[in-house]
């Protein structure tokens, strides 16, 4: 009986850890794909300020070499920030993978406490003579 307890109670704690893991991940996550997000609005304006400074450098000749190096460093850029997005997107799959691994785990924790527990009673039942054959 008091084994079966203790099992029962170290499975529930091995629950209780993988829950707070999967919650953990999650955040982790939910910060990943808010910078994510960040990278790609930061990448597209980065696209929208190339076109301005496109359409300036039409307008004035003088100003075309200057236009064009800030429109390759902005295009450099704007690719930086496209792959660090896809970089983070990557990782918040990875990081939701396995959160739902762990909310499993947690799932399987319970049941196995619960089923600890049942078996607890049924040793008691029996013991007190409350099996009826």
């Amino acid at each position: 009986g008091a084994v079966l307890r203790e099992k029962a109670k170290g499975l529930e704690n091995e629950g209780r850890l993988a829950r707070s893991r999967a919650h953990m991940l999650r955040l982790e996550a939910g910060e990943a794909v808010s910078s994510a997000s960040s990278n790609l609005s930061q990448a597209a304006a980065l696209g929208r300020r190339r076109l301005a400074i496109k359409r300036q450098a039409e307008g004035d000749r003088k100003g075309f070499e200057a236009s064009e190096q800030q429109i390759q460093k902005d295009v450099n850029a704007r690719h930086l920030f496209r792959q660090k997005a896809a970089k983070t997107l990557s990782k918040v799959k990875g990081l939701r993978g396995k959160a739902t691994a762990y909310e499993k785990l947690a799932k399987a924790d319970r049941r196995a406490a619960a089923d600890t527990e049942n078996k607890e009673d049924a040793q008691r039942r029996e013991v007190a003579g409350d099996v009826v054959e």
